[in-house]
C-alpha cells in the first residue's frame, strides 16, 4: 500500500451521528408497501455515508476531462487524445490492489476482472475493436494511488459538440446517438456528490450554460454551487497572447465570475495546465536528459522555434535531437511546458523528482488538488447529509399524494426524525452560509469575506487556519484572534447585520474559544483534574 503523501485526504469515517437518524427514520415507517421506495432511498443513503465522496468530471468533448484526471492521480489511468477516446466512463477509486473490471450493458454477462495494462484494449478506439467497445457500460479503475484515497473520481464520457466533425465520426464508430452519449453522461453524474466542470480556454459558452443547467438539475444530487468546482483546462494554450498563460486565465476567471449565472453554479473556477501536469507525471530519465540538452539553446532561439511545429522539426534550425523526437516532445508537455522544463534545468533543476515537482506546481494542478481536498474531501459527510435530506424530501413529496393517512402520518414522523438531525448538524448552517457567499446573495466586505472563507474551513481545518494565523501561532494568540472575531460578528449579529448568517460565524468562533481554551488548559497544566477530564 502507498502511504497517503502530504495533503493526501483520509478516508472519511462514517458519521454515525447522522446514521442513527436515518435507521430510526426507516423503523418508523414500519412496513407499508406504498413506503417501500422510501424505506430504500434510506438504505441507498445509508450506504453512502460510509463511502468515499464520488467526484465526477464533466464537461464537452474535447475539453481535456480525461488529461486533467490522469494528473490529479498522477498517473495515466484513463485514455487521452483523439476525441475517438472521450466516449467512455471511468470509475477510479482507491485499492492496495491495482486492476481494472469491465462491466457490461448487457446484464446477463458478468463483469470482467482484468490488469490495468489492458486499459487501452477496452477504451481506445480500434476498427479491430469496435464490437467490444459498443458493448462497455464502464470501466471500474482501482489504483494505489494515494490522491485517490480521499475520494473517488468518475471520468465521464462527455456532452457532445455537434458542430464537431470527429464527435460524429466516433458516434457512427460506437453506434450511439448524441441523446445516448448525453444520458449516459447524466447517469454517471446522478450518483455524484460533487461536480468538477472542464472548461476550454474559451471560457464559459452559451452551450456550458445549457450543460450545467443539464448536469445541475433535478436528476442530479450534487445540485449546488458548493458542491460544483469549475476547472479551467489547456491553459497552457494562452502562452501564445500572454508571456504567462495564467495572467490570462486569471483574468478570463474574472470576466466569468462577473456574471451572477455563472456564481449561481460554480463555486470557483481554477486554471490548470492539464497536458503539462498530466506529462510531469510520467517524467522519466530519457526525458530528462533531452531537455537537459534542448536547454543548452539559448531561450530567445528555442522560443522561437518552439511556437511553431512545422519550424520546430526543421533540420536547418541548428536544433539538437532528432527532428521527431522533438515534436514527439513538443506534443507531450506543450511548447509552454517544454520551455518551462529547460528554463527550470537552467535555473539548476537537477533531477526527475526535482523536475516533476516544479513542473507540477507551475501547471496548477497541486494547487487544484489541495482545493479539493479542503473543499471537498474535508466536508464528504456534510455534503452527502445534505444531499440525502434534499433526495428524502423529492421522494416524500412524490409519495404524499397517494397516501393513506396513517402511512402519511408515518412518513411525516420519518422525515422529521432526519430534519431534526440536519438542523442540529452546525456545519450543514455554514455550508449554507458558503453557498450564499459565493452565489453573491450574501455580500461582505474584502477583508469578513477572507475572515468567514477561513472560519468555516475552506482553506484548512486548524484552529490556526481558521484563524488565518501561522501554524505556529501560539495559544494565547489563538485566542486573542477568536476573541475578536467573536466580538466583532457578535456586533453585526445584535445590529442586524448580514441577515441570518452572523450568528452561524460567532458559532462556529465561539467553537474555537472553547477549544482553544481546552487546548490551554491541557498545555499549561497537564496534571490538573479539569486537563484529565478533558483528556478523557
Amino acid at each position: 500500500m502507498t502511504a497517503p503523501g502530504p495533503g493526501t485526504p483520509e478516508r472519511p469515517g462514517k458519521p454515525a451521528r447522522f446514521a442513527a437518524p436515518l435507521e430510526e427514520a426507516s423503523r418508523l415507517l414500519g412496513s407499508a408497501p406504498d413506503l417501500e421506495p422510501m424505506r430504500a432511498l434510506l438504505q441507498a443513503r445509508l450506504e453512502r455515508l460510509d463511502a468515499r465522496l464520488r467526484v465526477a468530471v464533466v464537461g464537452r468533448v474535447c475539453q481535456g476531462k480525461s488529461t486533467l484526471v490522469n494528473a490529479l492521480i498522477g498517473e495515466r489511468l484513463t485514455p487521452t487524445g483523439t476525441l475517438e477516446l472521450s466516449f467512455s466512463v471511468n470509475h477510479l477509486r482507491y485499492g492496495t490492489d491495482p486492476g481494472l473490471t469491465v462491466h457490461f450493458t448487457d446484464p446477463t454477462r458478468p463483469p470482467l476482472p482484468t490488469s490495468l495494462a489492458d486499459l487501452e484494449k477496452f477504451a481506445a478506439r480500434r476498427e479491430d475493436n469496435a464490437d467490444l467497445l459498443r458493448s462497455i457500460e464502464y470501466l471500474d479503475v482501482v489504483s494505489d494511488r494515494p490522491y485517490l484515497a480521499g475520494f473517488d473520481l468518475i471520468d465521464t464520457a462527455g456532452l457532445d459538440s455537434p458542430w464537431i466533425e470527429d464527435s460524429a465520426k466516433t458516434l457512427d464508430f460506437l453506434k450511439k446517438s448524441r441523446d445516448q452519449v448525453a444520458a449516459a453522461t447524466l447517469e454517471a453524474t446522478t450518483s455524484a456528490d460533487a461536480l468538477l466542470v472542464v472548461m476550454g480556454r474559451g471560457g464559459q459558452s452559451q452551450t456550458d450554460d445549457e450543460m450545467l443547467r443539464a448536469f445541475l438539475g433535478p436528476r442530479t444530487g450534487a445540485a449546488s454551487p458548493v458542491t460544483t468546482i469549475g476547472v479551467l483546462t489547456k491553459v497552457e494554450e494562452m502562452w501564445r497572447d500572454h508571456p504567462d498563460p495564467f495572467v490570462g486565465a486569471r483574468m478570463l476567471r474574472d470576466d466569468m465570475f462577473r456574471s451572477p449565472a455563472v456564481r449561481a453554479v460554480l463555486f470557483e473556477i481554477q486554471p490548470v495546465c492539464g497536458r503539462l501536469a498530466e506529462t510531469a507525471a510520467g517524467l522519466d530519465e530519457a526525458d530528462l536528459e533531452d531537455i537537459r540538452t534542448l536547454a543548452k539553446v539559448s531561450a530567445e532561439d528555442l522560443e522561437r522555434s518552439v511556437k511553431s511545429a512545422a519550424v520546430f522539426q526543421r533540420t536547418d534550425r541548428g536544433l539538437p535531437l532528432d527532428p521527431a523526437r522533438r515534436d514527439a516532445l513538443r506534443g507531450r508537455f506543450t511548447p509552454f511546458g517544454l520551455m518551462t522544463a529547460c528554463c527550470l534545468i537552467r535555473d539548476g533543476v537537477g533531477t526527475v523528482d526535482e523536475l516533476r515537482t516544479r513542473l507540477e506546481e507551475v501547471s496548477g494542478i497541486r494547487v487544484l488538488r489541495d482545493r479539493l481536498t479542503d473543499h471537498f474531501a474535508h466536508r464528504s459527510h456534510l455534503i452527502k447529509a445534505r444531499i440525502t435530506g434534499e433526495a428524502l424530501r423529492r421522494q416524500a413529496r412524490g409519495l404524499r399524494a397517494g397516501l393513506t393517512a396513517p402511512d402519511a402520518e408515518a412518513l411525516d414522523t420519518a422525515l422529521e426524525t432526519v430534519e431534526t438531525a440536519l438542523r442540529d448538524e452546525p456545519g450543514l448552517d455554514e455550508l449554507d452560509l458558503l453557498q450564499r457567499l459565493v452565489s453573491g446573495e450574501l455580500r461582505l466586505g474584502p477583508d469578513d469575506r477572507e475572515d468567514v472563507l477561513h472560519l468555516v474551513g475552506e482553506y484548512g481545518r486548524s484552529a490556526a487556519a481558521r484563524l488565518r494565523l501561522a501554524d505556529t501561532a501560539a495559544p494565547a494568540d489563538l485566542a486573542a484572534r477568536a476573541r475578536d472575531l467573536h466580538d466583532r460578528w457578535l456586533g453585526h449579529l445584535n445590529a442586524g447585520r448580514y441577515r441570518g448568517s452572523a450568528h452561524v460565524v460567532v458559532a462556529r468562533c465561539a467553537n474555537l474559544l472553547r477549544a482553544v481554551a481546552a487546548a490551554r488548559a491541557l498545555l499549561e497544566d497537564p496534571d490538573s483534574a479539569d486537563s484529565r477530564r478533558r483528556l478523557r
